[in-house]
Parts: C-alpha cells; sequence; structure tokens
C-alpha cells in the first residue's frame, strides 16, 4: 500500500499518464483505421491531423509551459481567452475542411484537440501548487472519458461521432474543474494576455509544424501510403517524446526557479536528470528493431508497410534517427527556462523554413532516407541555440 500511495502521488508519474492518454487516441485511431480502411485512410488522417496540430496547439493560449515557467498565480481570465481563441478556430477548420471535402472529420478532429487542451489549465495549478490530488483526479477523469467515447466507437462504429462525444466529455470535465469561473469580457486584459502568452503559445505551434514537415512533404507530393507508413513507425517515438515532456514539464518550475536564483547545484541536478532519461529512452527504442517485436508491431498494424512495395526501412530510420525529435523537444525547454520566448520563436522559425525548403528538393533527390537524417541534423542547431540562450540571458531575481 505504501508503494502505491506514493506512485498515485507522484506528480511525474500522474503528469505521465495524462500525456500517454493524448496520444493514446491518435494510435487507438491509426490501428482502427488501419485494419478497417487501409493504409490510405491512415495517411489522410495524419495529413489531417498535421494540419490541425499547429493551429490548436496556437489557439491553446497560454499554453501549460507558459502557466509552468509563470510565477504569478493563475489568473481566471486564462479560461476566457482559451474559449475564445478556440471558437476562433472553428471557422479555420471548417474552412480547411471544405478545402479538403471532408468537413465533418476535419471539424471533430479539431474539437477533439483543442477540448483536450484545456485540461492545461488545472494541469499547471496542480503542479504548481503540488496537489497531487487534484492532479490524480484530473488523470482518472480524462481516462474516464476516453473509456465512454471507446464505448461510443463500439456502438457507432463512426470516428467524426466519438469524437465528438469526446470533446463534449472534454468540455463537462474541464468546466466542472473550472466551476467557478466566469467568462471575462474584459477585452483590454483579455489583450494584455495575449500579447504576453502568445509568443510561447506561437513557438508551439512552431514546434507543431516542424515535427509535421516530413507529412508535410509528403502529403503534398500526395504519397498517403508512405506517409500512412511514416505515421505508424513515428508512433514509438512519439511515445518517447510523451515521456520527455512528462518528465521536463514535472521539473520544469523548479529548473526555472533554480536559473532565476543561481542556484547552479540544483539546476545541474535537474538538467542531469532529464538528459539521462532522453538516453536511456533513445537506447530502449533501439530495442524495437528486434525481429520478434517489429513483426508483432506491424502485425498489430495491419502490416501497412507492404501495402505498396516494401517500406519497413522507414521504420529503421525513424528509431536510428529518434534521437533528432528528442533532442529537439528537449532543446526547447532551455529557451522557455532563460525566458527568451521571442528567441525561441526565432530559432524555430528559421528551422521549419530551411527544413521545409530543403528537404523539399533532398526528398525528390534522395527520398525519405535524405529528409530524416535533415531532419534530426537541424535539432542540433535547436540545441546550440537554446544552450546559448541560458548562457547569455542575465538573471532576474
Amino acid at each position: 500500500m505504501p508503494f502505491i500511495n506514493r506512485l498515485l502521488n507522484s506528480t511525474p508519474l500522474l503528469l505521465l499518464s495524462i500525456q500517454v492518454s493524448s496520444f493514446v487516441v491518435p494510435w487507438l485511431i491509426v490501428l482502427w483505421l488501419s485494419h478497417q480502411q487501409g493504409a490510405q485512410q491512415v495517411g489522410t488522417f495524419s495529413y489531417i491531423l498535421a494540419l490541425l496540430a499547429p493551429l490548436t496547439l496556437l489557439l491553446a493560449s497560454p499554453s501549460r509551459n507558459f502557466l509552468l515557467a509563470s510565477s504569478d498565480e493563475q489568473d481566471p481570465i486564462h479560461l476566457s481567452l482559451r474559449a475564445y481563441m478556440g471558437l476562433f478556430g472553428l471557422l479555420i477548420a471548417l474552412a480547411i475542411g471544405v478545402w479538403l471535402e471532408q468537413w465533418g472529420l476535419v471539424l471533430a478532429i479539431y474539437l477533439f484537440k483543442i477540448t483536450e487542451q484545456l485540461f492545461d489549465l488545472s494541469i499547471a495549478e496542480s503542479i504548481k501548487h503540488r496537489h497531487t490530488q487534484r492532479l490524480l483526479m484530473i488523470t482518472l477523469s480524462k481516462w474516464g472519458a476516453i473509456l465512454l467515447a471507446s464505448v461510443a466507437a463500439l456502438l457507432t462504429h463512426s470516428l467524426p461521432i466519438t469524437l465528438f462525444a469526446i470533446s463534449v466529455l472534454f468540455v463537462v470535465i474541464c468546466v466542472y474543474q473550472q466551476k467557478h469561473v466566469l467568462l471575462s469580457l474584459n477585452v483590454a486584459a483579455l489583450l494584455a494576455l495575449a500579447k504576453r502568452a502568445l509568443p510561447l503559445s506561437l513557438s508551439a505551434l512552431c514546434f507543431s509544424i516542424y515535427f509535421n514537415i516530413p507529412r508535410y512533404i509528403m502529403g503534398g507530393e500526395e504519397d498517403r501510403i508512405l506517409l500512412s507508413v511514416y505515421t505508424v513507425a513515428s508512433f514509438l517515438v512519439m511515445a518517447a517524446l510523451v515521456l520527455v515532456n512528462a518528465v521536463v514539464q514535472s521539473r520544469l518550475h523548479m529548473l526555472k526557479q533554480a536559473w532565476l536564483l543561481a542556484h547552479k547545484q540544483d539546476f545541474h541536478v535537474h538538467i542531469r536528470h532529464c538528459v539521462v532519461i532522453i538516453l536511456m529512452l533513445f537506447f530502449v527504442l533501439q530495442i524495437a528493431h528486434v525481429p520478434m517485436f517489429a513483426e508483432l508491431f506491424w502485425a498489430a498494424h495491419n502490416n501497412i508497410q507492404l501495402t505498396d512495395g516494401d517500406h519497413t526501412q522507414v521504420y529503421t530510420l525513424v528509431l536510428l534517427l529518434s534521437w533528432g525529435p528528442l533532442l529537439f523537444s528537449f532543446s526547447n525547454y532551455l529557451f522557455v527556462i532563460s525566458g527568451r520566448h521571442k528567441l525561441l520563436l526565432l530559432f524555430t522559425v528559421c528551422n521549419i523554413v530551411f527544413c521545409y525548403i530543403i528537404g523539399s528538393v533532398i526528398f525528390n533527390q534522395f527520398a525519405f532516407s535524405g529528409l530524416m537524417v535533415l531532419v534530426a541534423v537541424s535539432s542540433v542547431l535547436q540545441c546550440a541555440g537554446g544552450i546559448w540562450s541560458l548562457r547569455t540571458t542575465p538573471r532576474e531575481s
């Protein structure tokens, strides 16, 4: 019992559970599509998700990282800004849906992603105040909503209806958690908050665009089969990124305080802990090369890597070069700690432009392998920028 109690009161583990829930739903959708509708539809779903993910991250402002890195108490106006921006995003999602001629599916995916991110407000407040019991309730309620939505999926066999159902459940839960908060009509206060929070939210948008560059290039070339194989292979790396984000976010507030107060020993302890976890995750990912594991993994996804030729090399490259996404994700937290949100945005935008332009050329010349190497190497540039931001930013006591 004491061991179980420690687990239930562990902030990193609870945060990890919440992060895993965000990973599980798209993965289950891809599993279902691979068996029911084939690789082409998996690629289509991946492309739509890649288009909407940056938008929802931008509209989820103030972001969780902004709230965790801020020393201010949470303001009720945070929920108001989220709500108004989310409603505005509906118009953009509808336009994308009309363009792709799949407006129902696009709106369902958008609502799922934007409502899921409402949990950020309660999560950030719980972590900052070390309210592990509240964090536990958030975790249980979110998994409960996913379970109920799974029942809807079994009854309706409709992906849009299932996503609409889970969106409603997420809104009900998050409104209940923020039940003492009323929507604010103070335009000046909303604009002031947006001005402070948007640089980091723009960075989150850019992170998503960066991670989805291979999808945009393959989707633009209408190579949906290759895109579907890449999507499935990337789920293992995405799972590792979930762990990285959970580990770093659980220590982000302490890292920020240790850096601001020049507590070098505490700061280095937290940084080393994060780096060791990342290295361990990279080596664990390499275990997936074992033939028995690889065969079971692809069998679970209906062997879609064999739909149009043999694309098993995609899986190998994604795993070998997984250090790129892991390093990129960790590097961005260095900018957050130093408070250089605008610099983070600048570095990420430059990386996106570099990767997309050069990546499109390389993809046509050297195919998938050249594109993956380019994206991995670009993560080194991002890491160098993060280290430079820590070294050159004066601390504010």
